[in-house]
């Protein structure tokens, strides 16, 4: 037999065969004598063994391997502790007794050697637990522990889910969930640790002296003979009283408690008297482990003690838990097993289970690594907003969340963002002061009926996705919106309407409308700029609009504003202002202007110089439309003037959108030039695209770099070959193509 710790074999009580060995069918049930020890010991069968691994036959030491100890506790086999808590042989091993295990390590093998038992030593390379404080090398040892039954809490923990009363989000981790509590055993709740709440166990030094072992704080004499310890019975009979032996008294270990024994008390409070009599008393060392503590959370903060308060009636079953998936057995499902053992109900009604925030690269954030964020900094240089925002917009729930600090400064670039508009707002409501609702009058034009359904359906996707705690699609949904859509379009396309007197009220409503909803939207998210601008609108409210001081409420109709956002109510959607047709309207009119931008940019027309359009378009009913907007798509464009049918001239660009035919006429740009330019830059294009092509072909690079880095490659490689394929249309254009 082999093994990497020979000290163990002191405490080896069988030889374990695989029953299917052939070899050793016939040594089945015969007994072998223990070397050094000369113990006899048998030879069983159990499945466990690994029949290819060595020579297929193994030693079984129960104390110290958690998997011997399986296979004893089937084949009902003693176990021999020869290995104390210090590290040190115990007086089970002979000569070998009080040696440190590394020293009766060397001393077995040399007796081995001596004897003629030694086969051979060799290297061997295999894990070794280690602890994660002061790196020394783990024992696993045979101890008395307490444990708690847990199957029926299991299957009621299991039935509450399986019925649905508790909801997990992302709902894949029902199953994991459900497998560990299927598979649960036991729980052993005691630990050896200093700090935690101490077990309520006393015991009666009494009624329990035979199974007290008392250890002195140094030695003492009894009866003129040294001691540093022993049963609390033995030092009882020599004389000793309760209170000499626990006034000197440093540890106590009590053996084979029950607690059906008489003198075991489960008690808060220190007994005052067992029924023997006795007034003394130990409290089991030993302490309740984290996580049981942990457990009882959800109701013991609101002051239970197994009665029935107020605030646990009010606060119990909580609606939400959030928490990490790597805690989803250690705290999770035993918070459900307390709550509804000890309380009789659920703790919560809904988990949601976020991933681990992990650095660009996917590696788990570590001092060592040197890749820590830390959140202080952040705050200091990008703002608390902007740390919570970069946080909930990079984490698709249930997964691990990569960050940069590229995230964080998206987020001030956002909040910078909302502020800028904000402030737009604000400085264009000179003169606001009317009270109606301008979401219904027919002077509304595209864009506005546009950014109006925009926001309503905002408002409904917002709603819904906050229901089912989908927190990174909701802050990336306002993303969209208030960037792309109401700063970068809507903004644009009214500044024109404020300065004229028959549109400006009906413009300056809306942008109200439209920041107010917004910041409702994004305050659990980003709750201090947000505040900050309610309190700015509210008092724009405060001095045109009145306020009733008895109230505190704002006396208009319009928009009753409270004293601050977090109390004020949640936006409701208006599935009639949801217009279909005027989103895809509006998205036509943007694809439009967008392609004349690209144009101008990828000609190299100068932004401030103006330009002509020239569009052929079959559809009467998109005609229509761009005659409709005309004064859109040239405020949008910088453009002088649009006029319909084909070009006059052959020296334009081309592009086509939605059966759009686009020209602009390129008088100002010298056409040769411009075409060696655009010949060259198409060269250096194609360059790229064949490293990105053979970079994608690596075999290597796809199996050993980060998810994150090959998305990103991937997306420049999609990047890359849209900006060539608009070369070259261009370039076809140019050279009359």
């Amino acid at each position: 037999m082999a093994t990497t710790r020979p000290e163990t074999m002191l405490g080896d009580t069988a030889v374990a065969v695989n029953p299917q060995d052939k070899r050793y069918k016939n040594l089945i049930g015969k007994t072998v004598i223990l070397p050094l020890m000369n113990r006899e010991m048998p030879i069983i069968a159990d499945e466990l063994v690994d029949s290819s691994f060595g020579t297929g036959a193994v030693k079984v030491t129960p104390a110290h391997d958690p998997v011997d100890f399986e296979i004893a506790q089937r084949h009902q086999l003693p176990e021999v502790k020869v290995i104390d808590g210090k590290g040190r042989m115990t007086g089970l091993t002979d000569k070998y007794a009080g040696l440190d295990r590394s020293q009766c390590r060397e001393e077995v093998v040399k007796d081995l050697q001596t004897l003629g038992l030694l086969e051979k030593v060799e290297e061997y390379s295999h894990r070794i637990g280690h602890c994660y404080r002061c790196g020394t090398v783990i024992e696993p040892l045979i101890s008395e522990q307490w444990f708690l039954s847990t199957k029926e809490m299991a299957r009621k923990a299991m039935k509450v889910v399986e019925e649905g009363k508790i909801k997990f989000f992302p709902e894949r981790w029902v199953g994991p969930y459900l497998q560990w509590l299927e598979n649960l055993r036991d729980w052993c709740i005691s630990r050896q640790i200093w700090w935690g709440h101490q077990i309520p166990v006393w015991y009666c030094t009494h009624c329990l002296s035979n199974k007290i072992e008392v250890i002195f704080k140094k030695e003492i004499l009894i009866n003129g003979i040294p001691n540093i310890g022993g049963t609390y019975l033995v030092l009882l009979r020599a004389g000793l009283s309760d209170k000499e032996i626990i006034g000197n008294m440093e540890d106590f270990i009590a053996h084979d408690i029950d607690t059906s024994n008489d003198g075991v008390i489960c008690s808060i409070e220190k007994p005052v008297k067992c029924t023997c009599g006795n007034t003394y008393f130990l409290q089991d060392p030993n302490v309740l482990d984290t996580w049981f503590s942990s457990a009882l959370w959800p109701f013991s903060v609101f002051g239970w003690s197994g009665k029935t308060f107020n605030e646990l009636e009010y606060y119990y079953p909580t609606s939400a838990l959030v928490t990490g998936y790597e805690i989803l057995y250690l705290w999770v499902a035993r918070m459900v097993m307390m709550g509804i053992e000890l309380v009789g109900d659920i703790p919560f009604e809904n988990v949601y289970i976020h991933g681990i925030v992990r650095d660009v690269s996917g590696r788990k954030m570590s001092k060592s690594l040197g890749n820590v964020i830390d959140p202080l900094d952040i705050m200091k240089t990008c703002g608390t907003d902007a740390l919570r925002f970069a946080l909930l917009y990079s984490g698709v729930t249930g997964q691990d969340l990569c960050l940069s600090e590229e995230s964080f400064l998206m987020a001030r670039n956002f909040a910078n963002k909302i502020w800028n508009a904000s402030r737009f707002v604000l400085m264009n409501l000179e003169g606001f002061t009317t009270s109606y609702s301008p979401l219904t009058t027919p002077r509304l034009d595209l864009a506005d009926r546009w950014i109006i359904s925009e926001y309503n359906s905002l408002v409904k996707s917002v709603t819904k996705n906050l229901g089912n705690y989908q927190l990174s699609e909701v802050v990336g949904d306002i993303y969209e919106f208030f960037w792309h859509k109401f700063c970068d379009w809507y903004v644009e396309l009214i500044k024109p309407k404020l300065s004229q007197t028959t549109t400006r009220a009906d413009v300056q409503a809306i942008l109200v409308y439209i920041l107010e909803g917004t910041i409702k939207l994004l305050h659990p998210f980003m709750p201090f700029i947000t505040e900050e601008i309610w309190q700015s609108l509210r008092q724009f409210r405060v001095q045109s609009l009145g306020f009733k001081k008895e109230t505190g409420e704002l006396s208009t109709t319009n928009s009753q504003l409270s004293a601050s956002i977090m109390v004020s109510p949640w936006p409701e959607y208006d599935e009639m202002m949801i217009d279909k047709k005027a989103s895809e309207e509006m998205q036509l009119l943007m694809d439009v202007v967008s392609a004349i931008r690209n144009l101008r940019s990828e000609t190299r027309i100068p932004p401030q110089e103006k330009i002509n359009l020239v569009f052929k378009i079959d559809s009467s009913e998109k005609e229509k439309l761009i005659q409709t907007n005309l004064f859109s798509i040239l405020l949008l464009t910088n453009s002088e003037k649009l006029e319909f049918g084909m070009p006059q001239s052959k020296d334009c660009v081309l592009t086509i959108v939605d059966g759009i035919e686009i020209y602009i006429p390129l008088t100002a740009i010298d056409r040769e030039k411009e075409i060696k330019r655009l010949e060259k830059e198409i060269e250096n294009l194609s360059s790229q695209i064949n490293k990105i092509d053979q970079k994608m072909s690596d075999q290597n690079f796809l199996n050993k770099a980060p998810e994150e880095e090959i998305k990103k490659v991937k997306q420049r490689l999609k990047e890359t070959k849209e900006k060539k394929n608009k070369l070259e249309q261009t370039l076809l254009c140019l050279k009359g193509g």
